[in-house]
């Protein structure tokens, strides 16, 4: 039985098939899910930025990768709230034991993984997309989940709109 649900979100448009996988799932189970977006620090990134680079350069680099990073935030709350109306879900930031499905809004900086890994350790089941090839933050979304969490992990097919009643596939090489 599944209770808390972990659903990161990066902005995309691949996440609403994501978003509604877990409230499928969320329905059959009466369960919470937290809506994660980790806004990147641009700051976090200055180390790589190579020897040399004038001040200009660099601050014009963080000022370009903080207006992304907000441009991101922006769509993924946008594509929330707008998927939490469609998805019938009340906002709550907790499982309820009598009220059925819910879902909560969560916005985090800094490292994605290392949020993924933190949250999910205590969510019942992430569900993520699967990794693509054009977009390494799916990619990292999905081996956190995978090798950080020590919980189950749902993996979004890219073109999802069904209810959760066809065959699942499970595996697992039986390490920790």
């Amino acid at each position: 039985m599944y209770k808390s649900i972990l659903c990161p979100v990066s902005g995309d448009p691949s996440d609403r098939a994501q978003l509604d996988l877990a409230a499928a799932v969320a329905k059959r189970f009466a369960a919470n899910v937290a809506v994660l977006h980790v806004k990147s620090d641009a700051r976090d990134a200055t180390p790589y930025l190579g020897e040399g680079m004038s001040p200009a350069l660099i601050s014009e680099f963080l000022e370009s990768a903080e207006r992304d990073a907000n441009a991101r935030a922006g769509r993924a709350r946008t594509m929330f709230e707008s998927w939490a109306r469609d998805s019938d879900l009340a906002l709550r930031d907790a499982p309820s034991l009598v009220d059925g499905a819910s879902c909560a809004w969560r916005l985090e900086s800094g490292s994605a993984d290392k949020w993924i890994a933190r949250l999910g350790r205590v969510a019942d089941l992430t569900v993520v997309s699967v990794p693509g090839e054009a977009s390494i933050g799916n990619t990292l979304t999905f081996e956190a989940a995978l090798l950080d969490t020590a919980h189950g992990v749902l993996l979004t097919p890219p073109s999802f709109s069904g209810p959760v009643d066809g065959p699942v596939v499970i595996a697992w090489n039986a390490s920790v």
